[in-house]
């Protein structure tokens, strides 16, 4: 299995991965936000660019140092501010993004992968923008996709589009959806009884090792029931004010969505039905990825929110030693990474955005 973690290379050196592979690992330039174009100081075009963006290459150039620039290389870099990127490719639109990053995953679902999808990023850093966009009350309510809707509204309506096309008299696919949040090394359900509620989920340990929770599951046979599951869970998420960011996530939550086979077997003593293939889609928020050592934290959420911030970075931690090839101590993995080290695996996919 290849690393997941974005690999720096001299300029001359940059060899960019396989497209197919277990894990695969995007980063995006996000536009400009009003608070960014409007600043006191002037507009921020008005500095030089400090990031060139190839197809699979990025160069990061410090102009305060004057030293040469630093490539790192991804499976694919999508650039999304005004213009072209360095080799002139125009700008990736949100229905773009979910083209060369979702709509793979959707694919290998349906084939009974497990997937996994989620942005790693700092507060501000544009993951809501790419995984949400701008607001889903408009897909609640029946109306279709806008050109704001981001990674999981649209792999949610090309799900149903897809169930819709795949389903026969003798085959149909059912979707199911749950939704949880881990804050403090804590699990809870965001679909619960009473979701507002601080109620922590028991976490249980199988024989093999992996980690697991009972959560509650709804049906979704549509768009507007599964984005208004989303949007009651997030209701309930823990979330700060901060410098830069008004609703900033205290903690991860990750949406799951489960894709079952149902096979109607017909025979002369009459019908049976079976479970076919089935398969799991984890859509996970990310808190931000702030680092204390440098005193972010502090910075940018003030009071407890640093202890908020520390034990989330336990769980990223955590996934990264149990995805690392060849790692040991598998058995001491956080609980809370097991939504994205579950996928990693032989029977799973995952694409990791960086926005």
């Amino acid at each position: 299995m290849p690393a997941i973690t974005p690999r720096r290379k001299t300029p001359d050196a940059v060899t960019p991965r396989p497209s197919e592979s277990y894990v695969r690992v995007c980063v995006r330039v996000r536009p400009f936000n009003t608070h960014e174009t409007d600043t006191s100081r002037g507009p921020v075009t008005a500095f030089p660019a400090a990031v060139k963006m190839h197809a699979q290459r990025v160069e990061l150039f410090d102009y305060e140092k004057n030293t040469p620039p630093m490539n790192f290389a991804f499976d694919d870099c999508l650039w999304s501010m005004d213009g072209h990127d360095a080799d002139g490719n125009p700008s990736q639109s949100q229905a773009d993004v979910f083209q060369r990053v979702g709509l793979p995953l959707l694919e290998h679902a349906f084939k009974g992968y497990n997937t996994t999808l989620f942005a790693y990023g700092q507060t501000g850093s544009g993951k809501t923008h790419t995984m949400m966009g701008l607001g889903t009350d408009h897909l609640s309510k029946g109306e279709g996709l806008r050109e704001s809707d981001g990674l999981i509204p649209r792999l949610c309506a090309a799900i149903i589009e897809k169930k819709a096309t795949a389903d026969t008299p003798e085959c149909t696919w059912e979707v199911t959806s749950s939704f949880v949040e881990v804050y403090n090394e804590k699990v809870k359900d965001l679909l619960g009884k009473d979701p507002e509620a601080e109620v922590w989920l028991d976490v249980r340990q199988q024989k093999d090792g992996s980690f697991f929770v009972q959560t509650s599951r709804h049906k979704t046979p549509d768009v507007p029931s599964i984005m208004g599951l989303i949007a009651l869970g997030r209701k309930s998420l823990h979330v700060a004010s901060t410098k830069m960011s008004d609703r900033s996530s205290r903690s991860h939550s990750i949406f799951q969505l489960t894709l079952t086979e149902r096979v109607l077997l017909r025979s002369d003593k009459g019908n049976i039905e079976s479970i076919g293939r089935s398969a799991k889609i984890n859509l996970v928020d990310l808190a931000g990825s702030e680092r204390s050592r440098h005193g972010c934290h502090r910075r940018a959420a003030p009071g407890g929110n640093l202890v908020d911030l520390a034990g989330s970075e336990c769980s990223r931690h955590g996934c990264h030693r149990r995805a690392a090839p060849g790692g040991d101590d598998d058995q001491q993995v956080p609980h809370n990474a097991w939504p994205r080290h579950r996928p990693l695996g032989g029977e799973g996919r995952s694409a990791a955005s960086l926005p």
